[in-house]
């Protein structure tokens, strides 16, 4: 027979019970408090999560709306482009109007003929321009000047100091041009310039020119004071002999005529009527009589 020691004494059934109860409780708010902490830190990087979501959203949206602006202005320029190809498809319309059989009347678009508007005449084979008043006819190219009868120029023609070859037989006045030049030894040049008469200045003793384009052309030098000329090898002079020295007064003229592109003729016209003749063999008498 057990002895009754009172409630929690040893060998009661209740004391057992109470301490298991104790143990089971602490067990179970250990484990609650793991599970708690668990939830915590998932929910903490859950919100991590988020707010690395909402920074990559926020950056997306950026570069969607940069993309959506350059798109605008890429739909800008284009637009603006194809308006001025339109535009100069346009004006260049009005002004080449293609083939046509006849003179048109009005331009591709209804409106009225531009000066310098052209077209080909499919019946005649020809190119068509307007001059602001009536349809032209293009020659075709430069080698149509020889069946064209009355060739016309519209202004001064510019060989570019290139010759004409072949006979020029003229029916109007041959108005030449005047230049100066300037005396020198031997490279006045005279015949780059754009003048057949010379107004021949200086007083440097000439002994020869530089080669003159072809032979068979020549220029007239008026001399602005006195100037002189040697007679040589290439620069003959009528009347004087080589190696002499004409000296020519204000007035006279020299004309020079290119026997070759190196070798040239030079003819004197005294301005006082006088012969021209050789300084060299003649008499002090002789000399005086044509002074």
């Amino acid at each position: 027979m057990s002895i009754y020691r009172g409630i929690g004494g040893p060998g009661d059934a209740n004391n057992n019970a109470s301490v298991n109860l104790v143990s089971g409780l602490a067990q179970a708010t250990a484990a609650d408090r793991a599970l708690a902490q668990t939830s915590e830190a998932t929910a903490a990087a859950r919100a991590a999560e988020a707010v690395i979501s909402a920074a990559a959203a926020v950056v997306s949206a950026s570069a969607s709306a940069g993309s959506a602006t350059t798109s605008s202005n890429n739909l800008t320029a284009a637009l603006a482009a194809q308006t001025a190809a339109e535009l100069a498809l346009d004006s260049f319309d009005d002004i080449w109007l293609g083939a046509k059989s006849s003179n048109p009347a009005y331009d591709n678009d209804g409106n009225t003929l531009v000066a310098g508007a052209a077209y080909f005449n499919t019946s005649t084979n020809k190119l068509l321009v307007y001059s602001g008043a009536a349809w032209v006819i293009l020659q075709d190219g430069i080698t149509s000047l020889s069946g064209d009868t009355s060739p016309q120029l519209g202004g001064n023609l510019d060989l570019n100091n290139k010759v004409l070859e072949g006979a020029l037989n003229l029916t109007g006045a041959l108005n030449l041009s005047r230049i100066t030049v300037a005396s020198h030894a031997t490279t006045a040049d005279i015949w780059s310039g754009a003048g057949n008469q010379i107004n021949w200045t200086g007083t440097v003793t000439t002994t020869a020119f530089p080669n003159a384009p072809k032979a068979g052309i020549e220029r007239t030098l008026m001399c602005a004071g006195a100037c002189s000329f040697t007679a040589g090898t290439y620069l003959l002079i009528d009347g004087v002999n080589s190696g002499d020295t004409i000296t020519c007064a204000a007035n006279d003229q020299i004309i020079v005529k290119a026997i070759s592109t190196t070798h040239y003729r030079l003819s004197r016209i005294r301005y006082d009527g006088k012969a021209q003749v050789s300084a060299g063999g003649l008499t002090q008498a002789s000399i005086m009589a044509y002074i």
